[in-house]
């Protein structure tokens, strides 16, 4: 039906306009509170640019149960950075990664060569890191106290990490 007021209306079906408003809901998610929901997304200077969700995070290998015993005060269950960027299967030519929280808040530059101990926590047992301990994920260095390579302190621990760009 199509009316002087709505001439769009026309162009949908009933059906169509259903799948949008499906769609639409998807989007209107802000935070993750579901297992199955994306966490991080790496992308940029990648070949296998992807959103990674609780399981995919799980499935990296390299899982460390306890960060407690390389950051001592700290606690989850991490996967190591390089496991995320391998499996992305970064640039020969990407030299820096840029680490932006999940509100837009805040981001970090950092060389990857700096980053080959940082490691991504992304749980406390068998559920999603809370978001009082930096979750869904937290971008953690351990010793970062002690790096002598410029481009990484302290503030390179991001909390509520997103996205994970590569350049």
């Amino acid at each position: 039906m199509r009316t002087k007021r709505f001439p769009r209306l026309a162009r949908f079906s009933r059906t169509e306009a259903k799948g949008t408003l499906r769609s639409f809901r998807h989007l209107e998610r802000v935070a993750p509170t579901n297992q199955e929901w994306a966490m991080l997304r790496i992308d940029g200077d990648v070949h296998r640019p992807s959103d990674l969700g609780f399981e995919d995070l799980a499935a990296l290998p390299g899982q460390i149960a306890d960060v407690a015993a390389l950051v001592p005060g700290r606690r989850g269950g991490a996967a190591p950075f390089r496991a995320l960027l391998d499996a992305a299967g970064v640039s020969e030519r990407a030299s820096y990664v840029t680490l932006e929280s999940a509100d837009g808040k805040f981001s970090q530059q950092a060389p990857l060569a700096a980053l080959k101990s940082a490691l991504l926590v992304y749980r406390l047992g068998d559920e999603p890191l809370p978001a009082d301990l930096g979750g869904p994920v937290r971008f953690l260095i351990p010793g970062v106290e002690d790096c002598s390579v410029p481009g990484v302190d302290r503030c390179t621990n991001v909390k509520a990490l997103a996205r994970v760009h590569v350049e």
